[in-house]
């Protein structure tokens, strides 16, 4: 028997040494990168995203405060995110597609320059067109992004243990744990430029406080500052605390801003390795693309998930636009919203990573009560308290929880779409964009004309109504999983 086995053992080896032969000349062909060469790629990709959006996070939150002058930042805003609908729907796949990942990520982080140089000198003829820009240029580069790290994730699968699951998962972890800073560094920026200095002096006096109002805002009419109360009866008008910056700070302030961004795109372009894509398949044009969105809307699910998708596009364009204005900007000064706007973010980035782990021990419907339960405790502060400077402790408190809520909507209703629509994913989440973008364009434009009471109320309103549509759907979910489970047994 032994000497049976023997030639069946070393014909085995053959085989398998042949086997291994094989496998070494095909990887040796194969121009995969090395492991450390994907390493370096993934962090060259963050380091990218972390200089464009300390530069770009930052000055979105300022926008409302800053260029305060016929809500000019605001309108901004809200023109961004109705570019970005159309852009999500038509352009990433195209232009991914003829120039590929890098020169897209490369192309797409200078659509933002123009925007950030444009507050050099804000006037709507300067900051609309910018924003039209980056609208355009968002969709794509965050479908290059996505792509990228898929496909080296695939790339560093395929020389370790791990899935390609695995790697991706580690890799997206590891891409937004970088990304969340953000709002640490460039809002600390913000903090320390637009800060008063110890030898700036504030005049207390009415009749000049006015005149200075009159000079900055290069305004002729009567202004009325004893009319200017902040909180949830705040509509318009100016302050002490809501004057724009001097022109020494702000073109300080956006020339590093400015810098960043095209660090971002210099870092990009000079130092991340080009990847070749698999083939798609093209036969599928567009129009096919933007139907089938479009088609998807007629489910029932996706239809119910509506009402949530958008209020998650209010309430982060509520943070941004009104809560650092009529409350921070307003009661504490201009220079705090990116102290206050870095403990939002560190709590964001801090419950983003729980959460998805948290899902293992705790159904998502519980984590979804909670992120209700916080926005609809802040809405109720927000509309009872009267915000002084003396009450520093509660603008962050109340920043962290609605940090907290953002983090549940954002990683929640991510992972309740791919979990929901699994094999029409791409359908899916160009819908989750479409309406997150259209929540974004709405408030960011109801904004420039409704006082804080309506803008909370239509906060309560969608929140309500998407609660009660989010959970038609995991019940109708949980029917079919179960209904499943059976049928299979």
């Amino acid at each position: 028997m032994k000497n049976g086995t023997q030639p069946e053992k070393l014909e085995m080896d053959a085989v398998g040494a042949a086997k291994k032969n094989i496998a070494t000349t095909m990887l040796a062909k194969s121009p995969l990168m090395s492991k450390g060469r994907i390493l370096k790629n993934l962090i060259i990709l963050c380091l990218g995203y972390f200089f464009l959006f300390s530069s770009y996070q930052a000055l979105a939150n300022l926008q409302s405060t800053l260029n305060i002058e016929d809500d000019l930042g605001v309108v901004s805003q809200s023109v961004i995110y109705a570019a970005l609908i159309f852009s999500s729907l038509f352009l990433p796949k195209l232009i991914i597609r003829k120039f590929g990942c890098k020169i897209t990520l490369v192309l797409c982080t200078l659509t933002y320059a123009p925007y950030v140089a444009a507050n050099f000198y804000p006037a709507m003829e300067t900051l609309v067109p910018a924003a039209i820009l980056i609208g355009l240029g968002a969709a794509p580069l965050w479908s290059a992004k996505c792509t990228y790290l898929n496909e080296i994730s695939v790339l560093y699968a395929g020389q370790t243990s791990d899935t390609a699951d695995v790697v991706t998962a580690r890799f997206f972890g590891i891409f937004f744990m970088v990304f969340q800073n953000t709002q640490i560094w460039g809002n600390l920026v913000s903090f320390f430029v637009l800060r008063p200095s110890k030898d700036e002096v504030v005049d207390e006096a009415p009749l000049n406080y006015t005149s200075l109002i009159k000079f900055i805002l290069n305004d002729s009419s009567e202004i009325s500052t004893s009319e200017v109360v902040c909180g949830a009866d705040f509509c318009s008008g100016i302050n002490e605390n809501l004057i724009p910056p001097s022109n020494e700070k702000r073109y300080m302030l956006i020339g590093i801003y400015l810098a960043l961004t095209i660090l971002a795109a210099l870092t990009t372009a000079f130092f991340l390795d080009p990847i070749k894509q698999k083939k798609e398949d093209d036969g599928e044009s567009l129009i096919a693309k933007v139907a089938a969105t479009l088609k998807h809307l007629k489910k029932p699910e996706q239809i119910l998930l509506v009402p949530i998708t958008i209020f998650s596009g209010i309430e982060q364009a509520f943070i941004l636009g009104d809560f650092s204005k009529a409350y921070v900007a307003c009661a504490w000064g201009m220079y705090h919203v990116g102290l206050v706007f870095i403990c939002f973010g560190v709590v964001d980035a801090v419950v983003s990573f729980c959460a998805g782990r948290l899902v293992k021990y705790v159904s998502r419907m519980t984590i979804v009560f909670v992120g209700v339960t916080g926005n609809l405790s802040v809405c109720v502060v927000l509309y009872l308290w009267e915000p002084t400077s003396d009450q520093s402790v509660v603008f962050f408190v109340l920043a962290g929880v609605w940090g907290l809520c953002d983090a549940i909507w954002q990683t929640q209703l991510n992972s309740f779409y791919g979990a929901l629509f699994r094999n029409q994913e791409e359908a899916a989440y160009s819908n989750y964009r479409l309406w997150e973008s259209t929540g974004f364009a709405i408030a960011f434009f109801y904004s420039t004309f409704l006082c804080i009471v309506p803008k909370i109320s239509i906060l309560i309103a969608f929140l309500f109504v998407g609660v009660i549509g989010y959970i038609a759907v995991e019940i109708r979910f949980h029917r079919a999983k179960h209904t499943y489970n059976f049928s299979s047994t």
